[in-house]
């Protein structure tokens, strides 16, 4: 925007010069200071293409690169993939801040949670243009205290992948790249350097939270909430979803109940 708003300024007093009768010489002097930088522009000079831009972050802001994981084989359809952000990086970044090293040394735990969502993203082309599904998965280390847990600065994006891939490949080929890494905290932890020496950290999920339709998913529960009793934790009858306001007396849910359920439909 700023060249464009300059080579426009630059014509427009080409022009005016042009109606003066202004010697060359001072025309060519005009041009050249209109050519020079502006101190915003020179500002915005070391990160003018994406490339610059994402270098400067990984060198001055600690950002974490993702990495496109295929998800089909066949080389006949259009390829589908994910994004994964590794979190053994991304804890290595969190815990090279002093605050957060601390929390995560006084409290001698090293766990980390997953949040999982499914949010709609409209094509900003416009809004005829059809609706699409991402799911998006985050983390959030629960050593930090709970005043910050729900602040956006500490919920960190671990993969993106388009819904209809999760239905196709299922949460266990998508989330494969994040259990390794899980696999790889748990066993052998991270090392940690400090000029005092090596620290190292282990952890694991401790909690799963997300909305109703991607708990349903990744549980493969029915992703349907229109049957009369949709709630996964009890029997409600959905015409009570509304106005029931104590959960005590309900009937609930049971690992077993779910498992005659199963074998119920699989006769």
């Amino acid at each position: 925007m700023i060249c464009l708003h300059q080579s426009e300024m630059t014509q427009k007093l080409e022009k005016v010069m042009s109606s003066f009768n202004i010697e060359q010489d001072i025309k060519d002097e005009i041009k050249s200071v209109m050519k020079e930088n502006s101190n915003v522009e020179s500002a915005f000079i070391s990160f003018d293409t994406p490339s610059k831009l994402n270098q400067y972050a990984i060198e001055n802001m600690g950002m974490v690169e993702p990495t496109e994981y295929i998800l089909n084989n066949d080389q006949d359809v259009k390829t589908a993939s994910m994004q994964y952000i590794p979190i053994i990086k991304t804890i290595e970044k969190l815990l090279n801040h002093e605050d957060v090293l601390s929390y995560v040394m006084n409290n001698h735990k090293s766990n980390d949670g997953v949040l999982r969502d499914i949010c709609d993203v409209t094509n900003p082309i416009g809004h005829a243009v059809k609706k699409y599904k991402i799911g998006a998965f985050y983390m959030l280390l629960a050593n930090l205290p709970p005043k910050y847990r729900s602040q956006l600065h500490v919920i960190q994006l671990v993969a993106m992948v388009e819904a209809i891939h999760l239905k196709t490949f299922g949460f266990k080929k998508v989330l494969q790249p994040l259990i390794q890494d899980l696999k790889v905290l748990e066993n052998n932890g991270i090392i940690i350097h400090k000029p005092e020496g090596e620290i190292s950290i282990q952890g694991s999920i401790i909690a799963l939270s997300g909305d109703n339709l991607g708990a349903h998913a990744i549980g493969v529960f029915v992703e349907n909430f229109t049957t009369l009793r949709c709630c996964r934790f009890c029997f409600i009858p959905r015409p009570q979803l509304q106005v029931c306001i104590n959960c005590e007396n309900l009937p609930l849910r049971t690992r077993e109940m779910y498992d005659q359920q199963v074998n119920n439909c699989c006769k």
